[in-house]
């Protein structure tokens, strides 16, 4: 049987219905065998319940110039499937691909914060704590788990700290540090890139604030009010200065 780490960057795809013969079998056996890879899998099918559920009210108008650019992109793609005119959604998961698969940070920005909203909303929705909320403790796992160092901003008063997840759709190359905020779901995303313009984005009925510290990349997910919203930015700002490594 496969070890975990080998099988879990499918599990995506599993749950979607895309593996199909010798590696879904193989999938299936080690989860007959594996009841934390089992109970991963589960959350992943409650979470995308959750966003088809919730779909209605995660849509948005994406920006004129992602869809211009997505439909170029199509209208360039040789013998391409049958084709339907895009819609925001569409658009936004168009560009959503290029950002994880080739790690264009930057030039999808809109693209990338669309998805840690869904992601964050997608947590929020299935995450179950398992009772580690020391900053040291999580911060440390991580390094061990997924083999580099994140910097986890310590909670304060009204920023409780709930604990630390992996993105699977990022195979560990995005880090989702959850909070609540005055009693309000709260998400900062930490990714391994560099050269980030620092802007403020709308996304999927959430503000997303973006900015770089060295070589990761930070973009902070929730539906506070601006102001508070960039507050609480200028407090993880100070604390996520990242010794090198």
């Amino acid at each position: 049987m496969k070890p975990c780490a080998e099988v879990e960057t499918a599990f995506a795809k599993y749950v979607d219905g895309e593996v199909q013969g010798a590696e879904a079998a193989e999938i299936a056996l080690h989860l007959d065998a594996c009841p934390s890879c089992r109970a991963d899998v589960e959350r992943e099918r409650v979470a995308r319940a959750l966003v088809r559920e919730r779909r209605t009210a995660l849509c948005c108008e994406a920006p004129a110039h992602l869809r211009s650019r997505c439909a170029g992109s199509a209208k360039r793609t040789p013998s391409p499937p049958r084709w339907v005119p895009l819609s925001a959604v569409a658009a936004l998961l168009l560009a959503v691909v290029g950002v994880f698969v080739y790690g264009s940070f930057d030039r999808g920005a809109q693209a990338l914060a669309t998805q840690l909203a869904l992601d964050h909303v997608k947590c929020f929705g299935v995450f179950q704590p398992d009772g580690m909320t020391d900053p040291q403790e999580l911060a440390g796992r991580w390094q061990q788990t997924q083999g580099w160092q994140l910097t986890v901003p310590p909670p304060r008063g009204d920023l409780e700290l709930l604990g630390v997840r992996r993105c699977l759709s990022s195979q560990g190359r995005i880090a989702h540090i959850m909070y609540r905020h005055a009693g309000r779901p709260l998400s900062l995303f930490v990714a391994r890139d560099e050269g980030r313009r620092p802007r403020t984005l709308d996304a999927m009925g959430h503000q997303a604030i973006l900015w770089s510290e060295g070589d990761r990349v930070f973009v902070l997910v929730g539906q506070e009010p601006r102001a508070e919203l960039e507050e609480v930015a200028a407090y993880v700002q100070a604390r996520t200065v990242r010794r090198r490594e």
